[in-house]
């Protein structure tokens, strides 16, 4: 049981690391803008980690005032790596506003369905709400991303290597977590140390993804295509086809009408 632990705190304390070098980046990159989800995740596990250090050394580990906090932070983690996912969404469809308009109504009832569905299915324990939403949001993650993907194949939407290696990133890292934490659920206590390993793995070549992708060329290739006119944008990129245009111009005429109504 020791070694475990051992396994784990050598993990966390890579992951650390590795975190600092996205955060590193992001910043000197000056990608916040491109990225501000992914630099919100990031930053709050990174604040996250150095609380609850600080925490195991005064309170211990097994202290119920440590799991509160743990898994209040946990909240703050979950709602970045939401905002990050709608970040990849917005990366591939942003620059077709009605599209787009559709999909972050879509993400926004979503995540609405989720606080009702944790809060409900634990019964107002709010520890247990929080990791009902974790399994949620994991699982939403891994069929948001496929949905998006194969939207953007099925329209020709060209997806850049960065942006593919972020979204690839928390693909597996959500897929892992969603079995993991089912084990917790069923073995909570004996599981707690391999779930902590289990955990740190996945995310630690989720890390190594991401840092690849915001080492790529993508930010300024996004930023100009989404400042351009749509008559020009549609004239200088032949490889938008005709189905994508149609069902981007009705739905902007939707969210138009919409907009004209408020």
């Amino acid at each position: 049981m020791a070694g475990i632990y051992t396994w784990a705190l050598r993990l966390s304390y890579l992951s650390f690391a590795l975190q600092m070098v996205v955060i590193y980046y992001l910043l000197s990159r000056r990608l916040w803008s491109v990225y501000p989800g992914l630099l919100a995740y990031i930053s709050v596990n990174v604040l996250q980690g150095c609380l609850l250090f600080f925490l195991y050394r005064h309170w211990g580990y097994r202290d119920y005032r440590t799991a509160r906090v743990a898994w209040g932070s946990e909240i703050l983690s979950l709602l970045g790596r939401a905002w990050a996912i709608a970040d990849i969404c917005r990366l591939l469809l942003g620059r077709y506003r009605g599209v787009w308009g559709l999909a972050w109504r879509l993400l926004l009832a979503l995540a609405c369905g989720l606080v009702f569905y944790a809060l409900a299915s634990a019964g107002m324990v709010w520890d247990w709400a929080v990791l009902k939403a974790n399994i949620g949001l994991e699982l939403s993650t891994v069929m948001v991303l496929v949905a998006l993907f194969l939207f953007a194949r099925h329209y020709e939407i060209a997806a850049s290597p960065g942006i593919r290696a972020l979204a690839l990133g928390f693909f597996v890292y959500s897929g892992f977590t969603v079995l993991n934490d089912k084990i917790l659920q069923i073995r909570l206590g004996p599981y707690v140390p391999g779930w902590q390993v289990f955990a740190t793995l996945p995310f630690i070549g989720s890390i190594c993804l991401w840092i690849w992708a915001v080492r790529q060329p993508v930010a300024k290739t996004v930023q100009e295509t989404t400042v351009l006119p749509r008559d020009v944008y549609y004239a200088l990129t032949p490889e938008v086809n005709q189905r994508l245009r149609v069902l981007n111009e009705r739905l902007s005429r939707l969210w138009g009408h919409e907009e004209h109504r408020r």
